[in-house]
């Protein structure tokens, strides 16, 4: 493995295979000790132990600031001459303690502020108005539906922080938006024995869709069951295979190549005569 030098700190890349195995990804916090002269160890840190932890006051602020720009909007340096030198210094101690990191791909080469899942989380819950107990059944329903819209809110920013390869595991698809992002994905994928489990499709709408033969395996058939009836929009599809649009949308493109499926109109499938 290899040392580099990344944001003024020393990085060693850990091989994708030993990384899962051990339930490391992007954010994941470790701890290093030396054994012996020349010898380490690291013991990767639970997401229990690590989340007991508070914000300080002086982080609230520019934690917001950040969360106010979109996620493809985080560029360093466009958000940094929007920050005071006092934010300045505690976004610093913010990325030192990984509060906040720098996540990079092929559609963000400059890198884009991200605020991992357990912080984000942690920042509602210490910003969210406190209160002793909800008023009647309007309070609390009131008080469920703001913590579904938390969870919401913290799924996505958890999502976003995912780079390709670890959607395409979670997920079982992912999308890339153009040729580009396509090759890269693909070359981080080279060194994966798994690779031939996996079919990319270039759609009509000149997307890249990658999808696990494992995925597809296992909703074709309820697809195929869906349009025994007759030809169905993509989303009534969705609706009816339980799965969201855009992995839908990932397995019907790579049945349509392959013949198993007929797009007699735009969105709408039918099954091959």
């Amino acid at each position: 493995m290899k040392v580099s030098k990344i944001d003024n700190q020393l990085v060693v890349s850990i091989p994708f295979e030993l990384a899962k195995k051990l339930g490391i990804s992007e954010g994941s916090f470790v701890k290093v000790y030396e054994l012996k002269p020349g010898t380490i160890a690291i013991e990767v840190v639970k997401e229990k132990e690590r989340i007991s932890f508070t914000l300080g006051e002086q982080d609230m602020p520019i934690l917001k600031k950040l969360l106010s720009f979109k996620f493809e909007q985080r560029i360093p340096e466009n958000v940094d001459k929007q920050l005071t030198v006092g934010e300045k210094k505690v976004l610093a101690e913010l990325m030192k303690k990984r509060f906040v990191t720098i996540y990079k791909d092929a559609k963000y080469p400059k890198g884009v502020y991200n605020v991992p899942n357990y912080v984000y989380r942690q920042y509602l819950d210490q910003t969210r108005p406190k209160k002793v107990e909800p008023v009647g059944v309007k309070g609390a329903v009131k008080e469920v539906r703001e913590a579904k819209e938390i969870s919401k809110e913290a799924a996505k920013e958890e999502i976003r922080s995912l780079t390709p390869v670890e959607k395409l595991e979670r997920f079982g698809y992912v999308i890339a938006e153009n040729e580009s992002d396509a090759k890269h994905l693909s070359d981080q994928l080279a060194s994966n024995v798994r690779k031939k489990d996996i079919v990319g499709i270039r759609g009509f709408d000149r997307k890249y869709y990658i999808v696990k033969n494992s995925f597809a395996r296992k909703y074709a058939p309820k697809i195929k069951s869906v349009l025994r009836t007759g030809s169905k929009s993509a989303d009534k599809i969705a609706d009816e295979i339980g799965v969201d649009r855009q992995g839908t949308a990932a397995i019907l493109t790579i049945m349509n190549e392959e013949g198993e499926l007929i797009e007699k109109r735009k969105g709408t499938f039918a099954l091959a005569d």
